[in-house]
């Protein structure tokens, strides 16, 4: 559990550094946590967490009362995808299930850890990048860009639904 929560943390810290180089330039950035979601992912891990985790989901009332549908969990990311950042949402922020701001810890809000994980990033990505023609975000996305986002958005939530349904018909995802 000390990974994932660490991968989390860097989630906020990476986004929370992105938001510092190149908000100004007209990239807006932001970090979610869709909540606890009925899914299949981490199915094959021995923790014995997870163990619990995955037994405790086997019962139809902590199902309904803890975990969402893979439909509401894919609402987070639609919604910032669809969105208007600083109107629907704010760039730089990280957001918790039900689109509300969550709360950092101390961690999350020092800038000097966030700027040394982007260093460290560059520094392990150096030279890995140039071959996708990847280069720094400049500029605010074009009206054509936020529309094949938009598209982009729309079509993952179609996706993210057939997958779930698909997996729900094969008895390997569980939604209340």
């Amino acid at each position: 559990m000390h990974a994932y929560g660490a991968s989390k943390l860097e989630n906020i810290l990476f986004t929370t550094e992105l938001h510092r180089r190149y908000h100004a330039s007209g990239l807006s950035a932001a970090s979610f946590y869709p909540g606890n979601v009925a899914t299949n992912l981490a199915s094959d891990t021995t923790s014995p967490v997870m163990r619990l985790v995955r037994f405790l989901a086997s019962n139809a009332l902590f199902r309904r009362v803890m975990l969402s549908t893979p439909d509401h969990g894919a609402d987070q990311i639609v919604w910032l995808a669809e969105g208007v950042p600083g109107t629907d949402w704010q760039s730089g922020a990280n957001y918790y299930k039900r689109r509300a701001v969550a709360p950092r810890n101390t961690q999350a809000l020092d800038a000097g850890l966030a700027r040394a994980l982007w260093e460290r990033s560059e520094e392990l990505l150096a030279g890995r990048l140039s071959g996708f023609g990847m280069t720094n975000p400049v500029g605010p996305p074009s009206g054509r860009e936020r529309h094949r986002t938009r598209a982009l958005a729309s079509r993952t939530r179609a996706d993210f639904t057939r997958t779930a349904d698909r997996l729900r018909d094969a008895g390997t995802c569980r939604s209340r």
